[in-house]
């Protein structure tokens, strides 16, 4: 358990007895906190920034996901996810999702291999869901080697990311795998990509579909072309400014009110 976590548990268990009473729901606040974390550590070598919006203001879950780590060996992680549903069904699914990723990304499996991984972990508990059988989750992770400026990435159905490059229009990196929690027999079709980073500065750019499929309020939905010049017209920023650029913009073209929740990961390379 990290050391922060279990010391913010610990202190929401001390003091009087009343606040015994309440350690129910401290306890809950915290697994969401971190479970929905969206600020983390700074990363050697990689600028990450990050915006998280929730579409609706009443509830502190949702089905979108970020997760950014750094490994020993330098490696960065960075994986966003999309599940099904909403409140506490979604929010059960995502801490299998994020859990899930960072142990199997720890056990130096590909991203390749640990999307085929989740996908049988997460068939397996459908199985038993009587609640939600039918859920199902689109899942971005790459594994990025800041030294030799390689990422390699495998994209569970998710929304394409994007990879701005000097001199040149922002590049799209489509999925390389079926969406998570749908076929049982499909760990044949579960692949991997590998984008080499242009010197001079790039910067990858992953959302969900709160960004992709964001609707106007007469009902229109927002062209990609917009996006990747919103992107381009940016990517001289750092990579936390980009991030909530991309969230603001993207919000105005929504009349200020989102429809569907909003997840963004930008990082930028020097």
């Amino acid at each position: 358990m990290p050391k922060s976590f279990a010391h913010e548990l610990r202190s929401g268990m001390s003091g009087s007895p009343s606040a015994l009473k309440a350690t129910p729901d401290t306890a809950a606040r915290i697994l969401v906190d971190h479970l929905y974390a969206h600020r983390f550590p700074p990363v050697p070598g990689v600028d990450i920034g990050t915006a998280y919006l929730l579409a609706d203001d009443d509830v502190r879950v949702g089905g979108d996901l970020i997760d950014v780590y750094q490994f020993n060996n330098g490696s960065v992680a960075i994986s966003i996810a999309d599940i099904s549903g909403k409140g506490a069904q979604a929010a059960s699914r995502a801490a299998l999702v994020k859990y899930g990723l960072r142990a199997y990304v720890s056990a130096g499996l590909t991203p390749a291999q640990v999307l085929r991984n989740l996908n049988v972990l997460y068939m397996e508990t459908s199985a038993f869901d009587d609640v939600d059988s039918d859920s199902f989750v689109s899942v971005f992770l790459g594994i990025i080697d800041p030294e030799h400026r390689v990422i390699t990435y495998a994209s569970a159905g998710h929304e394409p990311a994007m990879l701005s490059s000097p001199g040149q229009l922002p590049e799209l990196l489509p999925p390389t795998a079926p969406i998570v929690g749908v076929f049982e027999a499909s760990q044949k079709l579960f692949h991997q990509r590998l984008v080499y980073l242009q010197p001079g500065g790039s910067t990858l750019i992953v959302s969900t579909d709160g960004v992709s499929e964001a609707r106007a309020p007469n009902g229109d939905f927002i062209k990609r072309g917009d996006i990747m010049r919103w992107i381009d017209s940016n990517r001289a920023l750092p990579a936390q400014e980009q991030a909530q650029r991309l969230l603001r913009a993207t919000r105005h073209f929504c009349g200020g009110r989102a429809q569907d929740d909003i997840a963004i990961v930008v990082a930028c390379f020097p």
